[in-house]
């Protein structure tokens, strides 16, 4: 299963469908057409802690 989800500049895909889960953030900012962070969750309790450190380092490269 595929899983999207969209907040503000960021895009969140989550493929569910193997182990681990696989989570692709994109970024689409300025004249940066997009810029991706890939992570693997071995399961949703660690999916939360994810998604915020992948917004912590989003915000560390925003100009």
């Amino acid at each position: 299963m595929t899983i999207k989800q969209k907040a503000g500049d960021i895009e969140f895909t989550a493929y569910t469908d193997g182990y681990p889960i696989q989570i692709v953030a994109r970024l689409h900012a300025g004249q940066i057409d997009s810029v991706d962070y890939r992570l693997s969750v071995n399961d949703l309790h660690d999916l939360r802690y994810c998604v915020d450190r992948v917004l912590a380092q989003l915000q560390e490269r925003k100009p």
